[in-house]
């Protein structure tokens, strides 16, 4: 007796394949979805990484920056707000500086400017201050007298343990400290908005070298000066804004210190990757007084 031969029949084999198929569908789904889920989590966690590098390393600055230094830039149609402040090297207390109207002098006397390994280093184009109460006595290099003047080096400590401070020229300044504290402060340092390549890509950079500009508007010379300048890119896909966007829009505000707290800074990042926005609030308290 001949076997029988057992097989598929054409039926079979298109119920398997569609079985196989919605299967295979759904698996790929699930598989897609949890690959989406975790792009979608990791970008995500870059934009909060990069928010929270900048403000980190932003609100470092601001707190060791000169005493009502803190200032924005006003923005025009090629710019978005900065934020400008001049980064304090070293302070002290001195002996006495020349108030008018006494006589000018190009030296101070002030106590050592040693602490070990935290020790000043002069560098060509530092400026000392002494009571700088508002950024207009801070940027200001044109008014007689005023609150800050460039220094030309600084030598000591003598037998007393004093070191002198020289500076550029025979000077009187506008006022005295309280306290007789003064600051050297180094070269402004701003963090400002950029349209890169159109209305929708904007970077934030870090911009120092480019001296004291006694006027907060950017103004194409201003700009010019600020661009030119020593660069670092500290971030990209920040969301487009608006030059005349509401105040509580604004990325950068300061806040002057009242007689019940201190100088106060207020940022508002918000950056966007692939139609999601994340903003990120931070408030930067400045201890440092005049």
């Amino acid at each position: 007796m001949r076997a029988r031969k057992r097989g598929f029949t054409l039926m079979e084999m298109v119920v398997v394949i569609t079985i196989l198929a919605v299967v295979s569908l759904a698996v790929f789904s699930f598989i897609g979805m949890g690959t989406r889920i975790y792009v979608d989590a990791a970008e995500r966690d870059q934009l909060l990484s990069e928010a929270r590098f900048v403000v980190e390393r932003l609100s470092r600055e601001l707190r060791n920056a000169v005493p009502n230094s803190i200032r924005t830039r006003q923005a025009n149609a090629n710019n978005s707000h900065c934020i400008e402040f001049v980064p304090a090297k070293w302070s002290g207390y001195y002996l006495d500086v020349p108030v008018a109207p006494e006589p000018a002098a190009s030296e101070v006397k002030v106590l050592t400017l040693s602490g070990g390994s935290d020790s000043y280093n002069f560098v060509n184009g530092d400026r000392l201050l002494v009571y700088p109460i508002s950024s207009v006595n801070v940027y200001n290099s044109t008014a007689l007298p005023r609150a800050q003047y460039p220094i030309a080096g600084v030598t000591g400590p003598d037998a007393d343990n004093l070191m002198t401070i020289s500076l550029a020229s025979s000077i009187q300044f506008a006022a005295d400290s309280p306290s007789s504290r003064f600051y050297i402060g180094g070269q402004p340092v701003a963090y400002c908005f950029w349209r890169e390549g159109g209305e929708s890509d904007v970077w934030l950079y870090r911009y120092q070298g480019y001296g004291y500009l006694s006027s907060p508007t950017n103004s194409n010379t201003n700009i010019g000066l600020i661009k030119a300048s020593l660069a670092s890119l500290m971030a990209k896909d920040v969301q487009p804004y608006s030059l005349v966007t509401a105040e509580d829009e604004l990325p950068f505000k300061v806040r002057p210190a009242t007689l019940t707290r201190n100088a106060l800074v207020q940022i508002r990042l918000r950056f966007m990757l692939n139609e999601e926005i994340v903003t990120y609030h931070y408030e930067v308290q400045v201890p440092n007084v005049p």
